[in-house]
């Protein structure tokens, strides 16, 4: 054993042996501390992959409703389209009636023919509306009908897409 340069192998070997179990323990540690990282990364975009597929589901239910809404609000205004297109020739056919009575009698017929004129305008797309407008004028004016009640009848199928 000399005092050299050169150190004991027994030395180096116990410099290993005392460093590699910490080594050995470094990389385990590191290996455990980088599974959870690994983990925790795959369960956040797992997560978040759940988040979005939950917005997706409630955004589209949201729009069911809303064309679920639509659809009801539609139906609810085809049903007094219905009921006004219905009332207008029963108001214009009192109203003639009443022409050849009394004068409070017509004014009162007029009044709820003009209502109900009134009512489809609000209604009624304007083809309707130009049917409607043709029956109401040419009555209210005295002139004669001939084919105004049936453009109206027809106008009423073609808006409530009812076919022969």
């Amino acid at each position: 054993m000399g005092s050299g340069g050169s150190a004991d192998p027994i030395t180096w070997f116990q410099v290993l042996a005392v460093v590699s179990p910490l080594v050995g323990a470094l990389i385990a540690v590191s290996g455990v501390i980088g599974t959870i990282i690994f983990t925790n990364r795959r369960e956040s975009t797992r997560q978040e992959h759940e988040r979005q597929l939950a917005r997706d589901r409630q955004e589209h239910e949201r729009q069911l409703k809303r064309e679920e809404l639509e659809d009801q609000r539609q139906s609810r205004l085809r049903d007094e389209r219905i009921r006004v297109y219905s009332e207008f020739p029963s108001r214009w056919t009192s109203y003639e009636d009443t022409k050849t009575r009394g004068p409070l009698e017509r004014d009162a017929a007029l009044l709820e023919f003009m209502r109900s004129f009134n009512t489809l305008s609000l209604l009624a797309p304007k083809k309707m509306l130009a049917a409607a407008a043709d029956v109401f004028n040419r009555s209210t004016q005295g002139q004669q009908q001939n084919e105004a009640p049936g453009r109206f009848w027809k106008a009423a199928r073609e808006d409530l897409d009812i076919h022969d």
